[in-house]
């Protein structure tokens, strides 16, 4: 397709695939420099309102958007740095969830048929009450977090409930209360809650209950 160069004007030949993709498009990268060094500069520069911090891992400074930084518990300058931080602190018994005794995990609630099931429509039940996320407002990539921790609840079962799980694969009814899920964001969930569930417990309660506004 036949189009002009957004900076000199000159005709060009770009794919459809290409126009859609992006908003300019220049015959050279020399259009493309004069372009930024022209219309790219100060505030309308993409680093403007940039802040700089630390990288989570390694300490480098960065320059990150304040509401990225508002957003997420930890910043990274990469993916590597990322994965590493991941590697070494959500590993064995440093992640939030972990339960000591591994054999209480023998038969996860979801993998089984009733519990499956009870918990599907648990989840649904509550996105549908919520309807976003209850920390930041957003109602993409939601999912639905347990106010007391799953691993506590396993923790906090009886003798008699727990040879029921095991032998028959059936949890007690408090995994499936309503009051005790509540909907969060992915981001919210993953940077913000996770490994902190103990200092969001009781605010998450009071929303649940009314008590403040959510």
């Amino acid at each position: 397709m036949i189009i002009k160069c957004n900076y000199c004007s000159t005709l060009i030949n770009r794919y459809l695939c290409e126009i859609k993709k992006s908003k300019r498009l220049f015959c050279n990268m020399q259009c493309y420099r004069q372009w930024m060094s022209e219309y790219q500069r100060e505030i309308n520069h993409h680093c403007y309102n940039k802040i700089q911090v630390s990288c989570g891992f390694c300490g480098k400074k960065i320059l990150k958007h304040p509401s990225r930084v508002k957003k997420y518990h930890y910043v990274f300058c990469n993916r590597k740095c990322k994965a590493r931080w991941d590697s070494k602190y959500r590993r064995g018994p440093l992640i939030y969830n972990w339960i000591i005794d591994r054999s209480k995990l023998k038969h996860h609630f979801r993998d089984t048929l009733e519990g499956g099931y009870q918990w599907v429509q648990w989840r649904k039940r509550i996105l549908v009450r919520d309807k976003f996320c209850m920390l930041c407002g957003d109602d993409k990539n939601l999912v639905v977090h347990h106010i007391v921790k799953f691993s506590k609840l396993i923790n906090e079962m009886t003798y008699q409930e727990h040879k029921i799980f095991v032998n028959k694969n059936i949890l007690p009814d408090i995994f499936y209360d309503i009051d005790n899920g509540i909907c969060l964001c992915n981001s919210c969930h993953v940077y913000k809650v996770n490994g902190h569930e103990e200092k969001y417990e009781d605010l998450f309660k009071l929303m649940i209950y009314g008590i403040i506004e959510k």
